[in-house]
């Protein structure tokens, strides 16, 4: 029996003998090494008689009796032969034979003995050596084994993975018929591996492929930009030199088919920018600033070579360069962000707006929801926190294709920033007919969200933005104004003052926006309003009704945020009243706050409004136009300030001094000592004192000199000594009193017809040049006053028997 298996054996093995198997199949390497030497004379006796079914035999034995054995010893000696068999085959015999042999050797790459794996790759090294460009048909594969032995934990086997490594690029480089488009796909998803020394591999081979000039890896860049960047990322120092070395490589390239495909030549294809932009952007918020900077480098060189091919992006790309501009520790990243910022905003010409104004699709009070504000601020806190390299990119891409609802009336989910920020729009909507279109909706839902920002050069240059669409793109931007209105309020409240001022600025010009007015006159045309009717629309033909709305929203902020009325309202309405006119803006507060049903708090805003007025220089105008009796609309401006300022008695009388309305101001002195006087009053008594020595009043201090004029002023600053508690405001309107000389006290005391005869005739009072009166008499202003301050007592009694 043992015999016969002995002779079936013997047969099968062909033209190979029990012991050459065996020696093959030896533990000592002499012996194995033997072997294959004796196949090798073997194969190329065969060669020589050409009987090349004998060799496709012996390929078949080594491989299935030795390579795919359970026994490490055979599979080294299989691995050995099949080398051997190779030399001996030559070059020209070998090509068809690859099919035969490659497989099986590269099966033994992921043999987990280690002197295995190594005899794999030296035979691998030897075959590859004879067959040169033939075995490029199975590069594929022997990329991805090398590629994993490049990692390999023993240093033996990655030194001839390394030998081998060598060899095949030497063969890629002088090939002409390498298949890179196979090639790529493979290489893309390598990129992607964590291992030190498989990054050192691939970059290695990058270097490699950029150094053929028949190659052109530039056409595929797309594809490979991210997983560079991720390498990039890495912690190994040398890697990362490398890395910097292949992307700066890279960019070269980028420019130099630029500048080809710029002559006309048709010969390459163009650099596809658009698709690597948002890889770039992901990756401009790594959390190492080297990787940040060169993702900014390639975004800003992009700029200057692509131009306006892409504007369709320019919100994707602010989201590279708005937060990185407050990076202050990192000075050349800042710079590189600036200088990129602003050569995005120099590609945004006039001709991209779209003159043609249609009708607004909204009413602008619809656009402020409670918790929109908070809704956004919360995704930018949660989602603006750096990523790390290898978690943005499919952060940034997954947030590239969502979609986000833009209806005006739709108060937005709670998403991660990329998602807030970029639309459906934000994916490329141009056209070849149009390739340079400019959709401002995703641009200003960008510029929006950082106004929100926490660092305030983000928030300035978002600013700056909005303003550079109002000069370039007035009417595309007026269309834009829901999304903006509710972050430029919400930005008042910011503890930077500039930051404040430019978004005054920006609503400044959004209010006085010829685009806007035009825009308007169509919607209103079409029987719409864009603002509620309980909105009074201001007087100002030359403003829009944004800054109506702009006006009730001010007093709706300063009502839910009454410490900033105080700290910060008069900076807010300084700057408002220089921007657009002060008589417009009191105006409008005026006849909005008549509207209002809450008393302590009119009272509150008018206490506020009352000493803006009389102490900022901003508000001259207002006070000139207010004095300016001759005018009818001065009159009229007065009394609508004074229904007003009647919720608030100290202020109520503070513009009748100011309006020269003296007997007015006597009435609600009287009055004021029926009233309640409480702390505040007095405070507020106190503070007009104050006023009344100030240079704003100089006149009135001068009219005290001809009281046969102003008996009704004399009068009403004896009742306010009355009222005053003996107190520094008391003691500062007594000396000011008491420098009335002692004949003019006289005079007071006297009758009227007594005054007559005592005073010579140059100083007798003259009949004035005729002015327009008043639309109501002072009777029905005291009326309107008490009627408030019954409202007031009224609301104060009914609030007392609420506490108890």
């Amino acid at each position: 029996m043992c015999a016969d298996t002995s002779l079936d054996h013997a047969k099968d093995m062909g033209p190979f003998t029990p012991t050459l198997i065996k020696s093959l199949s030896d533990k000592l390497y002499d012996k194995r090494k033997t072997s294959a030497l004796e196949i090798e004379k073997v194969v190329r006796d065969l060669v020589n008689m050409n009987e090349m079914k004998q060799v496709s035999k012996i390929v078949n034995i080594l491989q299935q009796e030795l390579v795919e054995s359970s026994n490490p010893n055979s599979r080294k000696g299989g691995l050995i032969g099949m080398a051997a068999s190779a030399i001996a085959l030559g070059k020209e015999n070998l090509g068809i034979y690859l099919p035969e042999l490659v497989p099986p050797v590269l099966a033994c790459f992921n043999d987990q003995d280690t002197r295995v794996r190594y005899y794999a790759c030296e035979a691998l090294y030897n075959i590859t050596k004879v067959a040169r460009a033939s075995v490029l048909i199975f590069f594929c594969p022997i990329f991805e084994r090398l590629c994993q032995l490049a990692a390999d934990p023993d240093l033996t086997v990655r030194n001839g993975a390394d030998l081998l490594d060598r060899l095949v690029k030497d063969i890629v480089t002088d090939s002409a018929h390498f298949d890179l488009l196979t090639f790529i796909p493979i290489l893309r998803e390598k990129l992607y591996t964590k291992d030190p020394h498989a990054r050192q591999f691939l970059v290695s081979w990058m270097k490699m492929l950029l150094s053929v000039p028949e190659i052109e890896l530039v056409d595929h860049l797309p594809e490979l930009l991210d997983g560079l960047f991720v390498i990039l990322d890495g912690e190994n120092p040398e890697i990362r030199i490398s890395c910097e070395e292949v992307l700066y490589e890279l960019l070269r390239e980028v420019r130099a088919r630029t500048k080809i495909c710029k002559t006309g030549s048709t010969t390459f294809q163009p650099v596809c920018y658009k698709q690597m932009v948002n890889v770039l952007v992901a990756h401009s918020q790594s959390e190492d600033k080297q990787v940040c900077f060169i993702a900014l480098h390639w975004l800003k060189e992009f700029l200057e070579l692509a131009s306006r091919e892409l504007l369709s992006l320019t919100s994707n790309m602010l989201l590279a360069f708005l937060p990185c501009v407050s990076l202050d520790n990192h000075k050349e990243v800042k710079a590189e962000a600036q200088a990129a910022n602003n050569l995005l905003m120099g590609l945004i010409l006039e001709t991209d707006d779209n003159k043609e104004a249609k009708p607004l699709e909204f009413m602008l009070n619809e656009c402020i929801k409670p918790g929109w504000i908070q809704s956004m601020r919360e995704s930018l806190d949660s989602s603006l926190s750096r990523s790390t390299g290898v978690q943005v990119m499919p952060f940034i891409n997954s947030a590239l294709t969502s979609e986000l609802d833009t209806q005006a009336d739709t108060t937005p989910k709670s998403k991660s920033l990329p998602v807030m920020l970029i639309n459906h729009q934000h994916q490329d909507t141009s056209t070849p007919e149009s390739p340079q279109s400019l959709d401002l909706t995703p641009l200003v839902n960008v510029l929006a969200s950082f106004i929100l920002y926490r660092k305030n050069e983000t928030q300035i240059a978002s600013l700056h933005w909005i303003q550079w669409l109002i000069a370039q793109t007035p009417h595309k931007l007026y269309h834009e104004i829901h999304t903006l209105f509710p972050v430029l309020l919400e930005a008042l409240s910011d503890v930077n003052d500039k930051v404040i001022k430019l978004a005054l600025e920006v609503i400044a010009e959004l209010s006085k926006s010829a685009a806007g007015l035009q825009i308007e006159r169509i919607t209103f045309e079409q029987g719409r309003s864009i603002i509620p009717k309980t909105v009074p629309r201001c007087s100002d033909d030359s403003l829009t009704a944004a800054f109506s709305l702009f006006t009730a929203e001010t007093i709706s902020f300063f009502k839910q945020n009454q410490a900033i009325l105080y700290n910060k309202g008069a900076f807010i309405i300084r700057e408002i009243s220089l921007l657009v006119s002060p008589v417009s803006f009191y105006r409008s507060l005026a006849s909005i706050l008549l509207q209002d049903e809450e008393l302590f708090f009119i009272s509150t805003m008018v206490d506020a409004l009352s000493l803006i007025l009389l102490t900022s220089s901003e508000l001259f105008p207002l006070r000139a136009e207010l004095r300016n009796k001759e005018m009818d609309s001065s009159n009229k401006l007065f009394i609508l300030l004074y229904r007003c300022w009647s919720h608030n008695p100290v202020a109520a009388l503070a513009l009748c001094f100011l309006t020269e309305h003296y007997p007015l101001a006597k009435k609600l002195v009287h009055h004021m000592g029926e009233l309640e006087i409480t702390a505040t009053l007095l405070s507020q008594i106190d503070k007009l004192v104050q006023m009344l020595e100030s240079p704003v009043f100089a006149y009135l201090r001068i009219q005290l000199l001809e009281p046969w004029k102003f008996t009704d002023l004399v009068e009403s600053l004896y009742g306010i000594l009355m009222i005053l508690p003996q107190t520094t405001a008391f003691s500062t309107l007594e000396s000011r009193l008491n420098c009335i000389p002692p004949h003019i006290h006289s005079y007071i005391m006297l009758s009227g017809q007594s005054q007559q005869q005592l005073l010579p005739k140059w100083q007798l009072p003259h009949k004035k040049s005729k002015t327009p009166e008043l639309s109501e008499s002072y009777d029905e202003l005291f009326d309107y006053f008490k009627s408030i301050q019954g409202k007031f007592k009224l609301a104060t009694e009914t609030k007392g028997r609420m506490r108890h």
